[in-house]
């Protein structure tokens, strides 16, 4: 359709901060998805970053706990997603 864009959110889980030995990179195959939709041309948001840069990741998940994120995980994740769409009018 005209006007539109296809965009892959990456939405982290929880088991990828509760662990100090996970590879971010590797870890659930993330680089591998994220190459695979870039291939496709389609736009990845990667929300890892946003989540790996604050001082505790896990705080953006209920008592830290996997699953669902806290309000503050959702307006990040939204932020971001306002943001992409914002700057690529």
């Amino acid at each position: 359709a005209s006007d539109s864009e296809l965009v892959f959110v990456y939405l982290p889980t929880q088991k990828r901060y509760a662990s100090s030995w996970v590879d971010h990179e590797t870890f659930l195959f993330r680089n591998r998805i994220i190459d695979i939709v870039e291939s496709l041309d389609v736009t990845v948001i990667d929300m890892h970053d946003a989540f790996n840069e604050a001082d505790d990741p896990l705080a953006y998940y209920p008592f830290g706990l996997d699953g669902h994120y806290t309000p503050e995980g959702y307006q990040l994740v939204a932020d971001a997603i306002v943001e992409h769409f914002n700057e690529n009018q």
